[in-house]
């Protein structure tokens, strides 16, 4: 009976810490939001890799700062379907 109450009570001891802890953070970052303001033009992202053979490349990606041209990625150009 003690083994199973020491369970649940480190249970809930981690389940606390996890609450505290995200609160905690939600103050400490205060209002700082994620990503960029929209307006014009792109945000340029560059990622290097290597590979096992040392090869090196260099991938460049331009993203839109409109959130409407943004979006347009993501929509297909093909033919435009019915939604029943």
């Amino acid at each position: 009976m003690s083994k199973l109450f020491l369970i649940y009570l480190l249970i809930g001891a981690v389940i606390v810490f996890a609450f505290l802890r995200q609160g905690l953070r939600k103050i400490r970052d205060g209002k700082r939001t994620r990503g960029s303001e929209p307006g014009q033009g792109y945000t340029q992202l560059t990622a290097t890799m290597r590979s096992e053979r040392g090869e090196q490349t260099q991938r460049v990606w331009h993203v839109p700062k409109n959130p409407q041209d943004y979006a347009k990625i993501f929509v297909p150009n093909g033919r435009k379907r019915k939604l029943k």
